[in-house]
């Protein structure tokens, strides 16, 4: 395969790609159109290959950029492989086709070739870069690992698993590294003897004009009959009580991730610190400005019935406000603040036959890269999993038509849930209140800030659905005012 210029992207690629990425589940909106949209970079990853990277830059009308990689096969062959993202381009009278290489079994065996070579490529603009880290084996060899496959389910990521042995996420938007869903799950590796999350073994970097970039990151793939979500989602259904002991193995393990990322270590990013007064003021800020931008699209809503709760809640909010008074709980000198999921639920946790794991440290996806890495409260992630087990309840509740036995038998899974994680976090790593009351507090405090932001994103999006964050605020309120 020739070598292609920028100048050659720009004029046979761009408008294929353009086109074809916005059909992609990991490209957010529309097509951008003429003008919003240039080839940042294409590097070609070896000399005579066929693939490529590209790198796709949009101009939003704001004017920030976002870059979106994408491994290509650019070939002379008529029959392109199984692709979503797939045209045909000329070259100078040669007609070629294009595809996304991520569907190509070939390219996921060149792609270990380049991890385990540690091999690198350059354009006139940027680098792609193949490292292998202190984790990972010798070499990662392809030998028994012909069978690959494509996970179709993402959104935001495209991911190849290699015979059961390993697993590659391609970023499609690049960020600025470091990279969390990286650097938490080696730190984890590292600072724990107990298995909490995939071991990150090799990764890609991307270096450009303007960002430096993780590519990829290869792991250990663990074999897992799916997300906690859907067995929980099952359990609920068939008013399983033997769910509790499964939620104090998620309790522990929770608590097993924050012990370690509470470990003392020489990385300031990791160091736990404690909590100061500026710590809590910026979180009750934010806050509040999550409840001021809720509430007028509750108020908003052509919804009424009783049981949405929303009367209560408009009737509330000076209630819902005044909560963030519970984070001067952290003052004092007493709560450190550490490394955080951030984006913490029982999608995010998969059944595995060892028990569990967690996985996608990459944070909430709408927030900066330096709020997804800053470091906040622990029970932040344990709230977002309290209101997880609140929404598997609720949609099992709605597919069974067993309400009330649901909520009796949530209400007990989030007490076992809870309570194995007080029992074995840490209690000289300090990321906790020493009085249990106090702690029970600001659980409910993160509990509630994360359904406020649930009934935000129903209103926007599912209003049909706003009454499963709306009758929790209503409850925590009560229990608060108790």
């Amino acid at each position: 395969m020739r070598d292609i210029t920028i100048e050659d992207a720009e004029r046979y690629l761009l408008d294929g790609l353009r086109n074809s990425a916005a059909k992609q589940r990991w490209f957010p909106g529309k097509a951008p159109m003429a003008g919003q949209a240039a080839i940042a970079d294409i590097i070609q990853l070896g000399k005579e290959s066929s693939y490529f990277l590209a790198i796709l830059k949009i101009m939003a009308d704001d004017g920030n950029e976002d870059l979106y990689q994408i491994p290509l096969r650019i070939s002379e062959q008529k029959e392109a492989a199984d692709s979503r993202l797939s045209f045909s381009a000329d070259f100078g009278g040669v007609t070629y086709s294009i595809t996304d290489a991520v569907s190509d079994p070939e390219y996921h065996h060149e792609l270990l070739n380049l991890l385990s070579g540690e091999l690198s490529f350059k354009s006139g603009r940027g680098t792609v870069s193949y490292h292998l880290n202190d984790l990972a084996p010798a070499s990662l060899s392809n030998n028994n690992m012909h069978e690959t496959r494509v996970i179709t389910s993402e959104q935001s990521n495209s991911s190849v698993i290699f015979g059961d042995h390993y697993i590659y996420k391609s970023f499609r938007k690049l960020s600025t590294m470091p990279n969390p869903d990286y650097e938490v799950p080696y730190f984890l590796n590292k600072h724990s003897e107990k298995s909490i999350t995939p071991r990150p073994l090799a990764y890609s970097i991307y270096r450009g004009e303007t960002i430096r970039a993780m590519g990829g990151i290869l792991s250990v793939y663990e074999k897992n009959s799916g997300e906690a979500w859907k067995y929980f989602l099952d359990s609920f259904m068939n008013d399983d009580s033997a769910i509790l002991g499964e939620c104090r193995k998620i309790g522990a393990l929770t608590s097993e991730m924050h012990n370690a990322l509470s470990s003392a270590s020489d990385d300031e990013s990791f160091s736990p610190e404690l909590i100061g007064n500026d710590d809590v003021e910026s979180w009750q800020v934010q806050y509040r400005k999550l409840v001021s931008e809720t509430v007028p699209l509750i108020a908003a809503l052509d919804v009424r019935e009783e049981g949405y709760h929303l009367e209560d809640i408009l009737g509330a909010r000076d209630e819902i406000e005044n909560a963030g008074r519970l984070l001067d709980k952290l003052t004092g000198d007493v709560v450190k603040k550490i490394r955080i999921h951030g984006d913490y639920h029982l999608g995010q946790i998969l059944k595995t036959e060892q028990g569990y794991s967690v996985i996608d440290f990459e944070g909430e996806p709408a927030r900066s890269a330096e709020y997804r890495r800053a470091k906040n409260c622990a029970i932040k992630d344990l709230g977002g999993l309290v209101r997880s087990f609140d929404y598997a309840a609720a949609v099992a509740s709605m597919s069974s038509g067993k309400e009330g036995r649901t909520e009796k038998l949530r209400d007990a899974a989030v007490e076992a849930m809870v309570e194995q994680y007080w029992k074995e976090h840490e209690r000289n790593r300090g990321y906790l209140p020493p009085d249990r009351e106090d702690f029970e507090k600001l659980l409910s405090f993160f509990v509630l800030e994360k359904a406020v932001y649930e009934m935000k994103y129903e209103a926007l999006y599912r209003p049909n659905w706003i009454w499963i964050p709306a009758s929790s605020i209503v409850e925590i309120c009560r229990k608060l005012r108790d």
